[in-house]
């Protein structure tokens, strides 16, 4: 695994003591989407997006810890049935265990974001 010496944004945020402001949330949920829309072109479910799992590095955000992330064989129509993930993140769908697929990520991203 490559070494962010930036840290996670959780990181990032402790040690600043306040939030991102506007424009900053902007380029780190637009560089983070496009993160997972790689992922999810290979039919990747991460599973736990939230900031402790985004890592800063030289401007850039990069996705870590693939630990709990699943290959969606089924191409994106359903996911597992399986409540995995850091509760606070996890979509309505996860928790209900109901089928999900890769938007159960951008629900994680949108939770990150407020």
């Amino acid at each position: 695994m490559e070494f962010c010496e930036g840290g996670s944004l959780a990181d990032i945020i402790r040690s600043k003591k306040t939030t991102f402001n506007e424009e900053e949330v902007r380029t780190i949920v637009r560089q983070v989407i496009e993160g997972l829309v790689y992922i999810h072109s290979k039919n990747i479910v991460h599973r736990d997006i939230k900031a402790s799992n985004l890592l800063y590095q030289k401007g850039v955000i990069k996705i870590a810890d693939f630990g709990v992330s699943i290959f969606n064989e089924e191409k994106k129509t359903e996911g597992k049935y399986s409540r995995i993930g850091s509760p606070y993140w996890m979509s309505p769908e996860v928790l209900s265990d109901s089928i999900y697929n890769d938007k159960t990520d951008i629900w994680a991203l949108g939770i990150t974001a407020i």
